[in-house]
Order: C-alpha cells, then sequence, then structure tokens
C-alpha cells in the first residue's frame, strides 16, 4: 500500500475541517487587537493640541469646501438636464418637420382633411 488508511472516511473528514474553522477566537487575540487600537488612538489624542473658543476662525472656511464641491455638482447636473432637454427638442423639431414632409406629399387635396375623404 502506498499511504496508511485514514480512520475517518470522507464525510467525516470534511465534518472535523468545518469543525476547525468554526472556533472562536482566543481571548488573547481579542485583547492584542484592542490593545494596538487603543495605543494608536492615544498617540493620535496625544498629538492634538487644545483650542480655545475664539480662535474657531479656521471652521467657517472649511465649510465653504463642501458648499464649493455642492455648487459645482449641481452645475454638472444642470448641464445635463440643458443637454437632455436639447436633444428633446431636436427630436420634437424632426417630428413636426418629418409629418409636414409627410402631410405635403399625400393625396388629400387642399382645405381637406384625410377623415372627409
Amino acid at each position: 500500500m502506498f499511504g496508511a488508511r485514514c480512520r475517518y472516511g470522507w464525510k467525516e473528514r470534511i465534518d472535523v475541517v468545518t469543525r476547525l474553522d468554526r472556533r472562536p477566537l482566543p481571548s488573547f487575540v481579542v485583547f492584542v487587537v484592542l490593545g494596538v487600537v487603543f495605543r494608536r488612538l492615544m498617540a493620535v489624542m496625544g498629538r492634538m493640541q487644545a483650542v480655545r473658543v475664539c480662535d474657531m476662525g479656521v471652521v467657517p472656511s472649511l465649510l465653504m469646501v463642501p458648499g464649493i464641491v455642492m455648487l459645482g455638482g449641481f452645475a454638472v447636473m444642470m448641464g445635463g438636464v440643458l443637454m437632455v432637454l436639447g436633444r428633446g427638442l431636436v427630436m420634437l423639431a424632426t417630428f413636426v418637420l418629418l409629418a409636414h414632409l409627410v402631410s405635403s406629399f399625400s393625396d388629400v387635396p387642399a382645405g381637406k382633411s384625410a377623415i372627409e375623404i
């Protein structure tokens, strides 16, 4: 024989593998991850500086940037709306011209409608 026989069948082997994959994380792994996150947070908080309320003049200028971005997005949206309306107007003019050409080549005499004939 080429190898020793396994004491499990193929179904039992699959069940053993899936049971190993569902193990909960050991508690030390959770504590290490939380410790790393907490240390990084403390490093960032330690570098922050206190600011007095009268020195908050930067905040309104920071709020202007999203407002300008919103206006730019509105301009792009309105450009798209105008483009759709312009193309609709071109299609309407084409249909009116086509209807005029079709009606001018029809056999209906002047002053009479197609229903009266």
